[in-house]
């Protein structure tokens, strides 16, 4: 075993490179001359299939998410996902997880997607404003912005993000 590494030493300082710069086994005779077959080599998956599994893996959630949302149910997780959406949401809760679906849907256009980030910015901020406007619909906040804040009045108009934005406005 020392007599074949001192070879290999003696090999790679002839060549002037050090052992790691060979590659594996490119200093066995068998393997002389085959060194540029090694370095050209195709890869398993495409690179779009990136953004293909990205997109399924967001559309599974966005299902899912839908589906707590339109039927919660006792089970603890779809009851956190579904208080998560209509406490946070209000009544966006049920467009929300259609906005995500469509976006993984986008995922699999790749460059030819017709979302960019000023149309993805205007439709959050047209989101937002709804989902604000909710929140000021809430009768008997002309007096006090409290009553934007309870748990009914949350899932019933804009959520938490509506009630936020409209107590600021109203003030």
């Amino acid at each position: 075993m020392a007599r074949g590494s001192a070879q290999n030493a003696k090999s790679n300082k002839a060549n002037n490179q050090p052992a790691s710069a060979k590659g594996a086994g490119s200093h066995l005779r068998a393997n002389k001359g085959h060194e540029a077959d090694f370095d050209d080599f195709e890869p398993l998956v495409e690179p779009s299939a990136n953004r293909d599994i990205a997109g399924v893996v967001i559309a599974v959630l966005a299902i899912a998410s839908f589906i707590a949302v339109i039927s919660p149910a006792t089970a603890p997780v779809t009851a956190a996902v579904a208080g998560f959406y209509h406490l946070g949401f209000g009544l966006g809760a049920y467009v929300l997880p259609i906005v995500i679906l469509l976006f993984a849907a986008t995922l699999f256009l790749g460059e030819d997607s017709p979302l960019n980030v000023r149309s993805v910015a205007g439709g959050a901020v047209v989101f937002i404003a709804v989902v604000s406007i909710l929140s000021l619909m809430v009768p008997g906040t002309s007096v006090s912005c409290d009553l934007m804040f309870t748990p009914q009045n949350l899932s019933a108009s804009g959520g938490y993000i509506g009630a936020f934005i409209a107590s600021a406005l109203q003030n």
